[in-house]
This record gives structure tokens, C-alpha cells and sequence, in this order.
């Protein structure tokens, strides 16, 4: 067996063609390469090129068989007289995308390693895997704040999501993640079970100010055991500690009660979230317009930073891999 390479052109992505050519029962192969332009008719250009590189073939077949994958085009010429070889080639067809399928393309499982496959990635709405390839979802990756990489699980921004909902909304999800969303606390149990993630909250006044809390420790409990928070490392960026008194406490909604007060916070509170009996932080809150005290402490408030009846005008959730 030979393999010649000719290079055919120096312009565009490259793509290659593979043309099998056997002048008897002889397996001889040889393989082209070109680099074409990303033009709707480069693949024609493709073709003339390749049947004037086979052009003579006597009494053998020219045929294309088409993309096995974004980079090779397979041709081949067969003689009619033989069966073995015309066998052989159609059954390397058929494995060829299982071979390709080897090469996927990454499935991230956060936006961690999204900033690590690509360095120069934007904030903004990513796809990741939390468990597996059947378990895509949208997420907004923060690429900016503290070095970036960080995955938004909460975000509140203006008021446009409706945040005071059942259980199995707090479970699976709800919003946008290009603007007000909750990612679910499946999404973050499997995510914050796999390996040590750290959290960040980011918030902001209607004075434009921003501060934020940091945590080097961050995970979430199964459902069978109430979503029950963990959370340490307690670092001061100017909204002070809101959330330590939160951990080791179980998930509420106002349809399923599992806070340490004998009635049901998410309820009075207007809220949902790992309540004690009840808050220093009510993120999920009510969305008001700064300082209101019509509602006591329902707002989406951190005491800590502007107390219980003043309503942040952002204020997000983030986890990324500990260092």
C-alpha cells in the first residue's frame, strides 16, 4: 500500500479527500488533500478537482460517497470486476462515523471549563452538561468578575421572572438564563457533588455600588435530604456575611415547609430558599424598587449590606471549581 499527499491549494480550511483507487484486486490507496474556501461552491470545485485527478480510470467507477465528517470527503473508484474490494469499501463507510464520533465536541460540564477550552470566551449564555450528554442546559457563564470561569445558578436583575413558585420549579428550573433564571437544584446538586466548588454572590444597589460575598466552599445536598445547604469560607467583599447562618438548613417553598420555624417562611417572606427560622438573605424575594417597608423583609434583600427591607437592584448566585 502507497500513500502519496499532494497539497492543492494553500487558501482556507483544510479538508481532505481520500480516494481509493485499485487498478485490479489490489488494495492501493492514495490521498489527496485540499484546502478550500468556506464558499457554497467550494465543494463542486472540490469535486472537478478531484475527477480531473482520477480522469483515465479506464473501465472503473467514479463515485462520490460524501461527508464523513467537517473535515474529509471520501471518494472512490472501484472496478467492475471486484466484489471484495466494492464489499470492503461500503463496510469502512459504515464504521467511518463511528470512528468520527470518537472526536466530539466538548460537552462542558460548567463554565469553568468552557474559559479553559476557549481563554478568550465572553461572558454570557453557554450550553454546559451537568451529568451527561443528554443533560444540556443553558446556563449564563460569568467570564469576567474575580478571573471568570464562575456558572450563574440565580440571577435577579429587573423583576421580569416571577420568583415566588412551587417545589418542582425550585427542583427543575425556571427564566431565562439571558436574564432572571433559577438553573434548578438538581442542576446544582449534580454540579456541586462532582467535585469542590466555591461561591460567589454579586450584588448591586440602585446606587450603582457593588459588592459581594465569597465563599470557598459551596454544595447542595440530594433531594432526599431537603437540598440541604453547605457552604464555608466566608471572604468580604463589602456585603458582609448573609449566608453561614443559612448552611446546614434544608430548601423551602411555599408549598413544601422545611425551614426550623414553626411556620412557613417561603410564605411570609414571599420567597423560596435554604431558610433558618427565617433569613438574613432572601434573594428569591419579592423584586422591589430599594428601600420599601410595605412588605417587611420580603424584598430580594442581604441584610448584612442594607438591611431586611431593602430590595438589591442585582443580585446573583455563582459557583465555579475550587482553586
Amino acid at each position: 500500500m502507497t500513500l502519496d499527499i499532494v497539497d492543492l491549494d494553500q487558501s482556507g480550511p483544510r479538508t481532505d479527500i481520500i480516494i481509493h483507487r485499485p487498478p485490479s484486486c489490489w488494495l492501493k490507496s492514495e490521498m489527496t488533500q485540499q484546502r478550500r474556501s468556506s464558499s457554497s461552491s467550494s465543494l463542486g470545485e472540490l469535486w472537478k478537482s478531484v475527477q480531473r485527478y482520477t480522469a483515465g480510470s479506464g473501465s472503473e467507477e467514479l463515485s462520490l460517497l460524501g461527508h464523513l465528517s467537517l473535515s474529509m470527503l471520501v471518494v472512490h473508484v472501484t472496478p467492475s470486476n471486484c466484489p471484495l474490494f466494492q464489499l470492503t469499501t461500503a463496510f469502512l463507510l459504515l464504521l467511518a462515523p463511528l470512528v468520527t464520533s470518537c472526536q466530539q465536541v466538548a460537552k462542558p460540564v460548567d463554565c469553568r471549563e468552557i474559559q479553559r477550552l476557549d481563554k478568550e470566551s465572553n461572558s454570557g449564555v453557554y450550553t454546559i452538561y451537568p451529568v451527561a450528554d443528554r443533560s444540556a442546559v443553558q446556563v449564563y457563564c460569568d467570564m469576567d468578575s474575580l478571573g471568570g470561569g464562575w456558572t450563574v445558578f440565580q440571577r435577579r436583575m429587573d423583576g421580569s421572572v416571577n420568583f415566588y413558585r412551587p417545589w418542582d420549579h425550585y427542583k427543575f428550573g425556571f427564566g431565562n438564563a439571558a436574564g432572571e433564571y433559577w438553573l434548578g437544584l438538581d442542576n446544582i446538586y449534580y454540579l456541586t457533588n462532582q467535585k469542590n466548588y466555591e461561591l460567589l454572590v454579586d450584588m448591586e444597589d440602585f446606587d450603582r455600588k457593588q459588592v459581594f460575598a465569597r465563599y470557598s466552599s459551596f454544595s447542595v445536598g440530594g433531594e432526599c435530604g431537603g437540598y440541604q445547604l453547605t457552604v464555608t469560607g466566608f471572604t468580604n467583599g463589602g456585603a458582609g456575611d448573609c449566608l453561614t447562618s443559612h448552611s446546614g438548613f434544608k430548601f423551602s417553598t411555599f408549598d413544601k415547609d422545611q425551614d426550623a420555624w414553626e411556620n412557613n417562611c417561603a410564605r411570609r417572606y414571599l420567597g423560596a430558599f435554604w431558610y433558618n427560622s427565617c433569613h438574613c438573605t432572601n434573594p428569591n424575594g419579592v423584586y422591589r424598587w430599594g428601600a420599601d417597608s410595605t412588605l417587611y423583609a420580603a424584598g430580594a434583600s442581604w441584610s448584612m449590606y442594607k438591611g431586611e427591607n431593602y430590595s438589591m437592584k442585582t443580585i446573583s448566585m455563582k459557583i465555579r471549581p475550587a482553586q
